[in-house]
């Protein structure tokens, strides 16, 4: 099959993560591949390049704006004439099923990768209005696929789930449990408030309060909005964490291209979201045999188990993820070894990049 997919930009981010791992997945099947963007970005070009995926930019800096990306992106694709046309996110989704009445036999899919509870503006609005159009819809979690089969049950047909996958060979666990003191806790994500930093650094200023230098916490992930623009978000964190004399156990690494020397050092994963489609860092920390501890919603409570690969936590609860940091620690070393081993079972049963490729190819070849 010929297979065109359609993102705003190739940037960090989940939904770029995984893309780019349907895409090398796609081609490593036989099928003929190209990304299409209009905003390059800097994350995951050389990647794309390494597996000779063409990279398409349709640049939106017209005049007439996104009517003048519409008209350049329809000609572009009608070029390429795919049998499957993929948008992930909103915007993409919307121009995608513009453009669908312009192809003649172009089969159009295109993904949700959100939660609607954060959901803000019009634009999602809008994306769903299309909807009609589409012949598949996707969401990458099993919360945002009630919700759209409650929101448009006329759609349901073409509604499903296919959940996100990595490349397990590219997250090799060490099980390394030398004895030491202290607990390593790794944080991966945006600085923004719905991953919600803020969170774990109360939580962590009660607990050294107690347990003075037990714990320490490294943040991996971009501390700005876009390149250019002040993150106040993240000023704000900066600050709490002066004001409660946090910064001997807190590191902010900024953005990372290779995340996986970071779950190799960290003896637990904690995920403070406040809400999201499925994260990819859970994923990775999964497959890397690093346990999680996180927030208590959505998808979450179908993959992490208490004591068995990680601990869930109130969201937004100090007292409550306090007490799962707590007893992490107090894990034996048999018991924290016990839970590495299953969080790499879960992520083989359920996350692989074979898994994601079986599930997008039987939905594309469906009627």
């Amino acid at each position: 099959m010929k297979i065109l997919l359609l993102i705003d930009n190739l940037d960090s981010g989940g939904a770029q993560r995984q893309i780019v791992n349907l895409a090398k997945a796609l081609k490593q099947k036989g099928h003929d591949i190209h990304i299409m963007t209009y905003s390059l970005g800097d994350h995951f070009q050389a990647f794309l390049r390494a597996h000779e995926i063409p990279i398409i930019e349709i640049p939106k800096n017209f005049t007439l704006k996104y009517a003048g990306l519409f008209i350049h992106l329809r000609k572009a694709i009608r070029g390429i004439d795919p049998d499957i046309l993929c948008a992930y996110l909103f915007r993409p989704s919307i121009l995608a099923l513009l453009v669908k009445p312009f192809l003649k036999d172009t089969k159009v899919v295109v993904s949700e990768r959100s939660y609607h509870g954060l959901e803000r503006g019009i634009t999602p609005k809008i994306t769903r209005s299309l909807y009609g159009l589409a012949d598949k819809i996707v969401t990458n979690s099993h919360h945002q696929y009630e919700f759209l089969r409650r929101k448009f049950p006329k759609c349901n047909d073409k509604i499903h789930t296919i959940l996100n996958g990595i490349d397990l060979l590219e997250y090799t666990p060490t099980y390394s449990l030398a004895d030491k003191e202290g607990i390593n806790i790794l944080a991966v994500g945006h600085v923004n408030h719905i991953k919600n930093p803020k969170l774990l650094i109360r939580t962590m200023a009660e607990l050294n309060q107690k347990f003075p230098n037990k714990f320490k916490v490294t943040w991996v992930g971009r501390n700005y909005d876009r390149i250019g623009k002040i993150n106040d978000y993240y000023k704000e964190c900066v600050q709490l964490i002066k004001n409660l004399n946090m910064e001997s156990c807190w590191t902010w690494t900024g953005k990372q291209y290779n995340v996986t020397a970071f779950y190799k050092e960290a003896d637990c994963l904690v995920h403070t979201s406040i809400g999201e489609g499925f994260p990819n860092v859970i994923i990775e920390s999964l497959a890397m045999g690093c346990p999680v501890i996180a927030s208590n919603i959505l998808d979450h409570p179908k993959i992490i188990k208490n004591e068995f690969n990680g601990f869930l936590f109130e969201t937004d609860n100090v007292s409550s993820l306090k007490k799962a940091l707590l007893d992490f620690s107090n894990l034996t070393h048999e018991k924290r070894f016990s839970l590495c081993q299953n969080a790499r079972k879960t992520a083989v049963e359920n996350f692989s990049l074979e898994k994601l490729v079986y599930n997008y190819e039987k939905l594309f070849l469906e009627n």
